[in-house]
């Protein structure tokens, strides 16, 4: 298992990403996609 969040993912899950944590989480993981970022959604969901 990888874990790496892909394009496919964020927009498949985009209402449960939202739902459960929030707006801002699911734009930085529109962010990591665009920027073709190695980045797990759990990096991206707990960003400091």
């Amino acid at each position: 298992m990888h874990g790496r969040i892909t394009g496919r993912h964020v927009l498949r899950h985009s209402v449960v990403i939202v739902r459960e944590f929030g707006t801002l989480c699911f734009l930085r993981c529109i962010k990591a996609v665009l920027l073709r970022q190695r980045t797990t959604f759990l990096n991206v969901a707990f960003h400091r």
